[in-house]
């Protein structure tokens, strides 16, 4: 639905039903369940199926200027071609009327990045001047390149967007087959040169195999440190920094960026550092003893 050409401009409420057997194997630019969205996507998972994608690529849709809105992913995704940008629920979003909200990827995501400044996340590829909130990516995200200053991501890669209470629980990795300068594995934002990050949590391990030694940043929350950051935190054991300020092991200090280090600190000051608004405790143990956002609870 929808095409490079032309969007899907109405609104598609799925009922909270789950789509199983889809199947897309194309190399081929703009695939997902919708191809191209500038209208409202809700209330739907992918369940089932085959996601082999060429670039502005995910299970949900491959490009959005619109709203998306409670959807979730449960199938693995393999990334042919990322020139650009290839995510779990989406590939490319930009614009200042588009959002994601309320939606999650559970999914493995892999695939390769051929181009300078290509993108592979859990949730979005990349994100320019948009809103993503009250999503969060489990699933482990692993790229493998040869190009300058790729990104693999939990959440999305992309300045000028806000995050607002997200959270990365798996591990992103970033497989280099070159010395190339600054590649990043984030669990929050790629190369955040402004925006902001806000109530959002790291906890996923983020590594990049590479012989390069210094120019490579791989951080709890973000590789670069444009954004503001506002009670964020994130795992010391998981990552060499929070936020990435020059090479591997340069941080970006700021009060709103908290580093723990065990999982017990997190899991016991979690709530205390986000608040109760969006958060809530992990009771029954489905999040790995982590906060859950609160709308999870409807869907779990």
């Amino acid at each position: 639905i929808g095409n490079s050409t032309y969007a899907f401009s109405g609104i598609y409420d799925g009922g909270y039903k789950k789509i199983r057997n889809i199947y897309i194997d194309s190399n081929s630019t703009y695939k997902g369940f919708f191809g191209n969205n500038s209208g409202t996507i809700r209330n739907l998972v992918i369940d089932s199926g085959t996601l082999k994608v060429g670039d502005y690529s995910g299970s949900v849709c491959g490009y959005n200027t619109g709203i998306v809105e409670r959807v979730g992913n449960h199938v693995n995704l393999y990334g042919y071609d990322s020139q650009d940008s290839v995510g779990g629920l989406i590939g490319k979003q930009e614009g200042s009327e588009s959002r994601l909200s309320e939606s999650y990827n559970k999914a493995t995501i892999t695939g390769n990045i051929n181009k300078r400044y290509g993108t592979l996340s859990g949730i979005i590829g990349c994100s320019q001047g948009t809103q993503i909130a009250y999503c969060y990516n489990s699933g482990n995200v692993t790229a493998d390149s040869e190009q300058q200053n790729v990104r693999s991501c939990g959440i999305s890669d992309g300045g000028t967007t806000a995050y607002i209470s997200c959270y990365n629980i798996g591990t992103i990795t970033l497989n280099m087959n070159n010395e190339l300068d600054w590649p990043v594995a984030a669990g929050i934002g790629g190369q955040l040169h402004s925006g902001s990050v806000t109530n959002s949590f790291n906890t996923g391990n983020t590594i990049i195999n590479t012989s390069q030694t210094t120019r490579k940043r791989n951080a709890g929350l973000s590789g670069y440190y444009g954004a503001t950051y506002t009670k964020c935190y994130w795992l010391k054991s998981a990552s060499s920094v929070g936020v990435c300020k020059g090479g591997i092991n340069d941080a970006y200090e700021s009060d709103g960026i908290i580093g723990c280090d065990t999982e017990a600190e997190i899991k016991t000051n979690a709530l205390t550092i986000l608040g109760t608004t969006y958060y809530q405790a992990d009771s029954n143990n489905v999040n790995r003893g982590y906060p859950l956002l609160k709308w999870e609870s409807n869907v779990r």
